[in-house]
């Protein structure tokens, strides 16, 4: 089955560019979901190694950092 989906332009410049040679789109985004998942799952059980304490200055430092990187409408 096929679908078809809507990019903005920046979305499909910043595809275009990162994709390898004669690597489709669909091949692309298969490509980046299992890394994602990778990189998360890799990530997982080094969560239950830090502190309370360390963890909540982490996710401070994530909230300031995301809160940067977003304009509020």
């Amino acid at each position: 089955m096929v679908k078809t989906e809507t990019k903005t332009n920046e979305i499909y410049e910043t595809l275009k560019r990162i994709r390898s040679r004669n690597e489709s789109f669909s091949s692309l985004t298969l490509r980046l979901i299992k890394l994602k998942r990778k990189t998360l799952s890799s990530l997982a059980s080094k969560w239950s190694k830090i502190s309370d304490n360390e963890l909540e200055k982490a996710l401070g430092e994530l909230r300031e950092a995301w809160g940067k990187q977003h304009v509020k409408y």
